[in-house]
Order: structure tokens, then C-alpha cells, then sequence
């Protein structure tokens, strides 16, 4: 965390002071204190964490490692290359699949809010097909598309697509109509008003869809690295579990879920920049969303 110089901590006080906030001064330390106390409770959680997981290897030695012999073989893996070279395919088939199952279900999702004939032959395959998982079609996978990297990336784009195509059209679907008729009667229309009011609006669900189909991807990746892989954090922890090596599946997990994190902050933090004005209605109702429309519209 980034330590306020003495420029930026007067500018808060200013605006804090101005904010119309009585006792203004507790407020502004409050608010001070807020970032660096939320970052020592992350501290202390992992070393509660830490202190659980150690006291779980005392009371169970023979199916627990400990966070030391773990990190011995992270340190190990990385020193030879192993480490990365698995990541990197992983992150690798994951990252085409979600593009690839992200990009397929943000049209199917608009086509199925714009037309109920689409909808109604379509949504009863897409509700029977989400309900079966991916390690079932395993075997039909590698029938149509053999065991290369095609088979691989094929189970984690089914996953992907059908978690975010129903997540945005459960999103697009509640877009408010009123945003819609009043940049109707502003003169947008066609690719207009898709591109500025109804895209816009729907941004929040894709974006949500995204984080809960890149969670999806990293879930069922060690599925997808069962169809004859040679490299891939899955392949590493199926390997592992032959030979009964506990500290390296412990590891291929720990990383599975440090990367699934690091990809959900990447997109928490696009979704903070890219609406941050989805909270329009404010104390106002509808001015604040009418306000909105022309500026988007204009």
C-alpha cells in the first residue's frame, strides 16, 4: 500500500471536512486507518490459516503435509522449471477457453433476450446441457476432437460458455425499460442505442459472468488436463496422487487457487473502473438515470 505523502493527506482532510460530516476529524482518521486495518486483518487471516493447516499436519502426518515441506517442493519446482512450465499450460488452456466461452455466450445471451423465438428453442437445450458436467463428456470430447490440445480447451469452453450465458442473460434480461424508452424518445435507435444505453447496461452481468466463468475455467481445469496431458497444474497433481507425493498435490492446488484469485482481482478491478457509474439512481430516482440516458445518447 501506497504511504500518503503529506500533499494528498491535507487534500483528504479538505474533503473530508467539506463532506458536511459531523465530528469530521474522527471520519477522516477512520477512513485513514480503514486501508491499513483491512490489510493487517488479510495478514492475520493467513496466519490463522498458516497456524490450522500446521496444526492439521501434527494431528494427521500421513495425509497432511506441512506449509514448510510445501514450500520446499514450490521452491524446488521453480528452480527446475517444472512449476512454470505446467502453470504456463494451464493458464494457457484456461485463459482460450474462457475467451473463447465468454465470447460465444455474450451474443447467444443478447439473442436471447431479442427474440422469444430464439429463446424458446434454444434455452431448454442450453438448461438441460448445463446441468451435466464436464467430466462426463470427457470421453465424447476425445472421440470428436482425440487428445490434443483442442479436447483440452473444449471442456473448459463448455463450462465457461454456459455459466456466463446464463448469467448474462439473467442480467440483460433486467435491464430497465425506461432507460431504453427514454433514449428511444432522445432519438437513439439501432446501433446507437444498443452501443450506448443497452451494452452499458449489460455490462455489469458480462463482467459478472466473466468472473464467475473465469472461477468456472480454473475449476475444471484439472478435468480437462485428464485427456492425456503431458504438462498443466492438473496433469502435475493426477501425477502427484500416483506416487502418493502430498506436498506437490498440496502445491498444484495452492497455485490453481493463487492464479483463480489473481485473474477474479483482474476483473473485480476492470468492473470498478469500467461502472463505476452503475449506481446512477442515487438519492435523486429517476433524474439521476434520466441525466444518464442524454449523456449517453448526446
Amino acid at each position: 500500500m501506497k504511504a500518503p505523502n503529506a500533499r494528498d493527506g491535507w487534500k483528504s482532510v479538505v474533503r473530508v471536512a467539506h463532506s458536511g460530516e459531523r465530528d469530521w476529524p474522527l471520519a477522516f482518521i477512520g477512513r485513514s486507518l480503514g486501508g491499513w486495518v483491512s490489510s493487517g486483518r488479510s495478514l492475520l487471516s493467513i496466519v490463522i490459516g498458516l497456524a490450522i493447516w500446521e496444526g492439521m499436519a501434527f494431528l494427521f502426518p500421513k495425509d497432511v503435509s506441512t506449509p514448510v515441506s510445501v514450500w520446499l517442493v514450490f521452491l524446488q519446482d521453480v528452480s527446475n522449471g517444472v512449476l512454470l512450465t505446467n502453470a504456463a499450460y494451464s493458464v494457457g488452456r484456461v485463459l482460450v477457453g474462457f475467451t473463447a466461452g465468454l465470447g460465444l455466450a455474450v451474443p447467444v445471451a443478447f439473442a436471447l433476450r431479442s427474440s422469444r423465438w430464439v429463446r424458446g428453442i434454444v434455452d431448454p437445450w442450453l438448461q438441460f446441457a448445463r446441468m451435466i458436467p464436464a467430466i462426463a463428456v470427457i470421453p465424447l470430447v476425445i472421440v470428436f476432437f482425440g487428445i490434443g490440445e483442442l479436447s483440452k480447451v473444449s471442456v473448459i469452453f463448455s463450462a465457461v460458455f454456459f455459466v456466463a450465458v446464463i448469467t448474462c442473460y439473467q442480467g440483460i434480461r433486467m435491464i430497465d425499460a425506461v432507460q431504453v424508452n427514454a433514449a428511444r424518445v432522445l432519438g437513439a435507435s439501432g446501433v446507437s442505442l444498443f452501443v450506448k444505453v443497452i451494452l452499458p447496461a449489460a455490462l455489469p452481468s458480462i463482467l459478472t459472468a466473466a468472473r464467475l466463468g473465469i472461477a468456472t475455467g480454473w475449476t475444471v481445469v484439472v478435468a480437462a488436463e485428464l485427456i492425456a496431458a503431458s504438462h498443466g497444474l492438473g496433469f502435475m497433481i493426477t501425477q502427484a496422487a500416483d506416487y502418493f507425493d502430498l506436498p506437490t498435490i498440496y502445491l498444484g492446488i495452492i497455485v490453481i487457487g493463487v492464479f483463480g484469485l489473481v485473474f477474479d482481482r483482474v476483473i473485480v478491478t476492470i468492473e470498478k473502473r469500467a461502472v463505476a457509474w452503475a449506481d446512477i439512481a442515487g438519492d435523486d430516482g429517476g433524474t439521476v438515470a434520466w441525466e444518464d440516458v442524454k449523456e449517453r445518447v448526446a
